[in-house]
């Protein structure tokens, strides 16, 4: 219970919480540069790492600045993270429950997706990235 909680936290500090691509699914990461944190999340819920090394993308290229980790999960491993998590999130509740809603409520039931999997998919996509932007909603 203790990991879940730590987890947690850490999705609410540090972590995103989306339902990305062109038929969305699930996708929770976490990016950091201490990369203790990115190897624990693994170690303990699977996924993969990711490293982007300074002065790649919007790193820039800082002298000091180190490499960025980041955890990410996605699909139905995803979904079960948020399940597992979600008691103890705080600021990212509404995204997590979006996500667990919009899997449930879009699952396949055959080889692709139905037009209206496909439009009720696309309906969670915008409500997610609402809830996701910066600044005062």
């Amino acid at each position: 219970m203790r990991d879940l909680a730590y987890a947690a936290g850490a999705i609410d500090c540090d972590g995103t919480i989306g339902y990305i691509g062109r038929n969305p699914h699930a996708m929770v990461s976490l990016g950091n540069t201490n990369s203790a944190i990115p190897a624990w999340l693994e170690e303990r819920f699977g996924g993969a790492i990711y490293e982007q090394p300074v002065g790649k993308g919007v790193r820039g290229a800082h002298p000091n600045w180190r490499g960025l980790q980041t955890w990410m999960i996605s699909g139905q491993a995803a979904v079960e993270f948020l399940k597992k998590i979600r008691p103890w999130l705080i600021q990212k509740q509404a995204q997590a429950k979006l996500v667990i809603e919009a899997t449930e409520a879009t699952a396949r039931t055959g080889y692709r997706l139905t037009p209206e999997q496909k439009a009720l998919r696309a309906d969670y996509k915008s409500r997610i990235n609402v809830l996701n932007r910066r600044g005062v909603a």
